[in-house]
């Protein structure tokens, strides 16, 4: 296997997509191959079962066509009308001759053919018995024709129909059996396709898996070993001997450490608190090494101590806080661009909800949501518009039972249905606290209003609880004071009629207003 690892990276890629390729085209040849015989199957189908299985239904729907003709040939008593439904019979006769030739013409087995056998025969003695009734039909013998149609004709007829009725359910069950012929191919078919995806899958992921070793392994080595040449440590070796591009950088990499190993003495890299110590062997390799590393020390320094300060102000809460852009340049401006970008994205949504939820805590219900977010933004953003929705529905029922309320309408109602949750309880409580009130205060108003008229009513005898007992209560006084001087007023008027002027009242049985009045009668 050493002359693969010894390929350019470029010719390992193609190889991988070749092999690739490859297990696709087996894949796509067994599906091509696969379809091709179900589709040999669904056309041999079309040809041995559908096609003669509608032939012979048409067949079957021209003989009961031509049957029903026959009968009303035979009550037609204008020539021509008759002549018609023989012409019929005769049309007919001829399309079940066609349509069964046309069938015999098919694939046939011996079952077949002995059932068309027998067809035939049945279906010659019938015609024979129906060319004997269209000449009888057309001498007007009619009472013979009877006879023959309703006797001898559709015994005949019946072993016909039989017969014929045979063939089709023998085709029918043909049918059905290469159906599922058919179907158990293409399970099995279905099986073979998932069996070779799995194969080429597993086969295609462990060669993919060898060729990115190939060129990952040392990618990796190499990239470990710059890692730590930057920190100084310069003794590590590749050792890599393939002639692909990795190998060439890593010998490459291997010369470069020697080379740089022999010109610095040591080197001390020390990222803590911003102290670089570094030395080298010679005033040459000084001027020239150690300042572009002092360079890269302080801007890696910088970007950090960057980083630790938007986070640390993001761990604070202070999310308005941004990183310094302007210090960098290149990737590392886009590394603190892309910082304060996903801040801007993830405060500006958070604001808005913080805003909104202040409001709606205050009663200060705000118009919904119109700006765009995506994901978990949109989320929030959702939610709040449909918290927003549910307080303006809760706001806009309450209102209208105000209103209601105000104007006297205490039959109003608002839909419970139309909230959730505790805000449907509170809806829901009003409207029962609405119904325990005007229950007692409409049957106080009926009540006043009956006696007001003179219609003094029974005591109420519903249970109320608390203030609507009371209610109740001073309602069966006032109606047990009003009877005591109705029946009071009503003894004193009788007695006056019948001259007993002594009779009076007794006083102490009134109370008020009522006791002045039998007073003064």
């Amino acid at each position: 296997m050493n002359w693969f690892y010894n390929l350019k990276i470029r010719t390992k890629i193609l190889i991988g997509f070749a092999v690739v390729g490859t297990m696709a085209g087996i894949i796509a040849i067994s599906g091509y191959n696969s379809l091709g015989n179900l589709q040999d199957t669904e056309d041999a189908i079309n040809q041995q079962i559908v096609v003669p299985l509608r032939d012979l239904g048409y067949a079957n729907a021209a003989l009961l066509l031509a049957r029903g003709n026959v009968g009303y040939a035979l009550l037609q008593s204008i020539p021509a009308e008759r002549d018609f439904y023989i012409n019929s019979v005769i049309t007919e006769g001829a399309k079940v001759d066609s349509l069964t030739h046309k069938y015999e013409k098919t694939n046939l087995s011996k079952d077949d053919e002995e059932l068309l056998s027998k067809y035939k025969s049945d279906w010659e003695t019938y015609k024979k018995t129906r060319d004997r009734i269209i000449d009888l039909l057309r001498k007007n013998q009619d009472s013979l024709a009877f006879v023959i149609i309703y006797a001898e004709s559709r015994d005949q007829l019946n072993a016909t129909r039989k017969s014929l009725r045979a063939l089709i359910d023998k085709q029918a069950a043909e049918a059905e059996e290469m159906f599922k012929e058919n179907h158990d191919n293409a399970e099995s078919s279905k099986e073979i396709m998932i069996i070779l995806l799995v194969v080429s899958g597993i086969f295609c992921l462990g060669f993919g898996w060898f060729v990115s070793g190939i060129i990952t392994r040392p990618v990796i080595s190499t990239s470990e070993m710059i890692q730590e040449m930057a920190k100084g440590k310069l003794k590590r070796r590749l050792k890599i001997t393939t002639q692909d591009e990795v190998g060439v950088m890593a010998q490459a990499m291997d010369s470069f450490a020697e080379d740089l190993q022999l010109n610095v003495v040591g080197s001390i890299l020390k990222l803590s608190e911003g102290i670089v110590e570094f030395s080298v062997s010679s005033k040459d390799s000084q001027d020239e090494i150690s300042p572009a590393i002092q360079k890269i020390i302080i801007t890696l320094q910088k970007l950090i101590q960057e980083a630790d300060s938007l986070t640390q102000a993001a761990v604070e809460g202070k999310l308005s806080v941004r990183g310094k852009e302007a210090n960098f340049s290149g990737g590392y401006r886009q590394i603190i661009q892309g910082v304060n970008d996903t801040l801007d994205a993830i405060v500006g949504p958070l604001n808005v909800a913080a805003e909104y939820v202040d409001r709606i805590a205050k009663g200060d219900i705000p118009n919904k949501i119109t700006d765009t977010y995506r994901g978990d933004f949109n989320e929030l953003k959702n939610n709040l518009n449909l918290c927003i929705g549910a307080v303006n529905a809760l706001v806009a029922d309450a209102g209208v039972l105000s209103k209601a309320a105000v104007e006297g309408k205490l039959a109003t109602r608002a839909d419970a249905t139309k909230h959730q949750g505790d805000f449907r309880k509170v809806v829901q409580g009003v409207n029962d606290t609405l119904d325990s009130v005007i229950g007692p205060l409409n049957v106080a108003a009926e009540y006043v209003d009956r006696i007001s008229k003179g219609d003094i009513p029974n005591k109420i005898t519903d249970n109320y609880n608390g203030d609507f007992n009371e209610i109740k209560n001073n309602l069966n006084g006032c109606i047990d004071a009003v009877n005591v001087l109705v029946t009071d007023a009503g003894l004193l008027a009788k007695a006056g009629i019948a001259g007993k002027l002594a009779t009076r009242a007794d006083e102490s049985k009134h109370r008020g207003d009522f006791r002045k009045i039998v007073m003064g009668v």
